[in-house]
């Protein structure tokens, strides 16, 4: 279907029902995508896997892109039709995803929970500022919200806060705790902790407070913010169709 399509778009007689089954086809592989990786990041919270341990969460963005990568070009009705095995063109399919992910700007913790005492799915250090102990000064403030209204609330990505915090990360409390411990009165390992401001929208922000207050693990989903990189499905299972060998596929 999507070669004939192509083929017709190109002379300029492709039918309306060709474009309707194209547009379900997308659509399709677009979801299928979009439902693993929301799956995914409730599956994660519940095995405690967060933006905390960045290895860990890299890992499993990775393994949530290829799976999802592999859901799309199933959903689309270009279910994997070959002569031998089915590996070949799972990996194709893995590879595409990553590959679409890369570049419509997914990173390796994107699709992992936030953790609220760490750095969320969205932060990135080009939009932080160097932090002291001390608050943000208006300057900062001004600064941080431009960068909010740019890249998001660093924990759960929206970008329409009516107010933006300057978020301390690592918090105030978890930097005195880590001051605290004794090796860092070690005459070389006694720097204090550094800490960058990040912007955060003030729910996130106020849920926060509450998690480091009593030190809970306490992350956010962030399942109703939609990023390029949400759709990756869209552009990798045309990609995996595409590189395919011919005679492996049939319509």
């Amino acid at each position: 279907m999507g070669d004939r399509l192509l083929e017709h778009a190109l002379d300029g007689d492709a039918t309306t029902t060709e474009w309707r089954e194209a547009g379900f086809r997308a659509a399709s592989e677009a979801g299928a995508f979009f439902a693993v990786t929301a799956g995914s990041r409730m599956a994660q919270a519940a095995l405690g896997i967060s933006t905390r341990a960045p290895p860990v969460a890299a890992l499993a963005t990775l393994a949530t892109v290829c799976v999802g990568a592999v859901a799309a070009s199933c959903a689309g009705g270009g279910q994997f039709q070959f002569e031998q095995s089915t590996i070949d063109d799972a990996l194709r399919a893995a590879a595409c995803g990553v590959t679409a992910y890369a570049i419509l700007g997914g990173r390796p913790t994107s699709l992992a929970p936030s953790h609220l005492a760490s750095v969320g799915a969205f932060g990135r250090r080009r939009a932080s500022l160097a932090a002291s102990r001390n608050y943000a000064t208006d300057a900062q403030r001004k600064q941080l919200a431009s960068l909010g209204r740019r890249f998001g609330c660093h924990t759960c990505g929206v970008k329409s806060s009516v107010q933006w915090i300057a978020d301390h990360q690592p918090p105030q409390k978890i930097a005195a705790l880590r001051d605290a411990r004794w090796w860092k009165r070690l005459p070389f390992l006694g720097a204090p902790t550094s800490q960058r401001f990040y912007p955060q929208c003030a729910p996130c922000s106020q849920k926060q407070s509450a998690a480091v207050r009593v030190l809970s693990g306490r992350s956010v989903l962030h399942l109703p913010t939609v990023r390029p990189f949400h759709l990756t499905g869209f552009v990798s299972a045309p990609l995996s169709r595409a590189s395919a060998p011919k005679k492996r596929w049939y319509e």
